[in-house]
């Protein structure tokens, strides 16, 4: 399919530092495998989604795990969608969603809950994102079931990657820095973290993406700042990821409303938190300057 031939979704879109929440309709993605665990559910209707093991089927409600490939067909009604970090304390929560496989279709008194908790938000009118968030996150919740912690010198080697992640050292410099083998810190990364460090790299990159676009930039500004030789380059890898065009993100294409969330205390602060507050700083002073020059 080619991009002017995606449908263009609509609705509301919210960047957490933890992750993003969509509710809205026409959303038509392509096969795509991301980070990020996926709980979609249907507010109104029925979602059609398929993965690589399995055609599409109809369901009220999937969960993905994390780097899943995944496509979804939902043109009519009214979707909710949920993408959480692996990072995050929440994704450690609903965890065991997934149990011992990958995909995890949502049962009928789950799914019935997480409409009515997020009928009961959206009722309100304009909903309030953090609440919104936390009500499905604590409907999704198995309590006493959380996931595993880290290792901590996974934790160490994540923080040093984002700090880094446009120029990384070779991973020999990144394991003698957290005390291990470099073979060892390849494997117990994939081990932990569901992917390669590499596509976890290219992951950063292409969050950095989604900033620069939804702030404003263009698609050769947002591609040049997060590394990629060209436009052209990055909208191949942001669809590969996301199964969507970038270009929806677009300021004068977009029919969705996107806001990005800051958290309004320390405890709510995700692992993405500094990275993401400075890129929107950057960004901002870039579209300053841009003004300035044109005044």
């Amino acid at each position: 399919m080619r991009e002017a031939d995606l449908p263009e979704p609509s609705g509301r879109l919210f960047f957490f530092s933890a992750g993003a929440l969509f509710v809205g309709e026409g959303l038509v993605n392509e096969p795509h495998r991301h980070f990020t665990a996926s709980i979609s559910f249907a507010l109104t209707g029925r979602l059609r989604v398929r993965t690589r093991s399995r055609n599409w089927w109809d369901t009220r409600g999937v969960a993905f795990a994390p780097n899943v490939e995944q496509a979804m067909d939902a043109p009519s009604g009214t979707v909710v969608i949920l993408q959480i970090d692996p990072e995050t304390e929440d994704y450690r929560r609903i965890a065991a969603l997934f149990g011992a496989g990958r995909v995890s279709e949502l049962d009928q008194a789950l799914c019935e809950k997480l409409v009515a908790v997020s009928r009961s938000e959206l009722e309100q009118g304009v909903p309030d994102p953090k609440r919104l968030w936390s009500a499905i996150v604590g409907a999704l919740a198995v309590p006493g079931r959380e996931a595993p912690r880290r290792d901590p010198r996974i934790d160490q080697l994540l923080r040093m990657l984002k700090d880094c992640y446009l120029d990384p050292p070779p991973a020999a410099a990144l394991a003698k820095r957290v005390g291990l083998s470099e073979v060892r810190i390849v494997h117990l990364f994939s081990q932990q973290m569901g992917l390669p460090m590499r596509r976890y790299l290219l992951w950063l990159r292409l969050r950095s993406v989604i900033y620069s676009l939804a702030l404003g930039q263009t698609l050769t500004e947002a591609a040049h700042a997060a590394g990629f030789a060209d436009s052209a380059h990055m909208s191949r890898t942001f669809r590969g990821m996301f199964g969507l065009a970038p270009s929806l993100l677009l300021k004068e294409n977009r029919k969705l409303q996107i806001e990005f969330v800051l958290p309004s205390s320390a405890d709510e602060a995700g692992p993405h938190y500094e990275f993401d507050l400075a890129r929107l700083r950057e960004i901002e002073l870039m579209q300053a300057e841009k003004r300035n020059r044109r005044a």
